[in-house]
């Protein structure tokens, strides 16, 4: 069997813009969909609803994909770290805080990049002021990403607008 493309969903704007563009991408690569919600235990319901109200959008839109939803209460970074090494590629939302706000903060996001086992795409929420910002990383060359992520997995363009 194929190695799915694992998509972190959550309530946000930004990992429904992931999920999207993750389903493409899985169309085009003949892949399976994993969407994986993750959560605390006091919070499990919730993230049920969560994965089920993506995953019934999801299948909307494409019909023709195998998607399995599922939720995990465990801390997210290292949870799609570890789940990273069945994929052939991660897919993930970024809240577009800002190249400082990540050095200092942190993110899922930028963990599960710094860390995983296959590609990973960092997916920005489209904008009518900005037309989302696709970042491709597991290749060569450089998008000038803060240079933690740059060392660990240089960056390409995926596709070419």
């Amino acid at each position: 069997m194929q190695r799915p493309v694992l998509v972190r969903v959550d309530d946000s704007p930004e990992a429904s813009t992931a999920a999207l563009w993750a389903m493409d991408e899985a169309v085009l690569r003949r892949a399976p969909v994993r969407l994986l919600t993750i959560s605390d235990t006091a919070g499990r319901d919730e993230a049920w609803g969560v994965a089920r109200s993506t995953g019934e959008w999801c299948r909307r839109g494409h019909r023709e994909a195998d998607i399995v939803d599922e939720v995990v209460s465990r801390f997210p970074s290292e949870e799609l770290v570890r789940r990273s090494a069945d994929a052939q590629l991660l897919v993930v939302g970024s809240r577009g805080r800002g190249a400082v706000a990540e050095v200092l903060l942190g993110s899922v996001s930028m963990a599960a990049a710094m860390g995983a086992h296959c590609p990973v795409v960092i997916r920005q929420r489209r904008t009518c002021f900005a037309p989302g910002l696709v970042c491709f990383l597991g290749g060569g060359g450089s998008l000038g990403l803060p240079a933690r992520v740059h060392v660990r997995r240089p960056t390409t363009g995926q596709y070419s607008w």
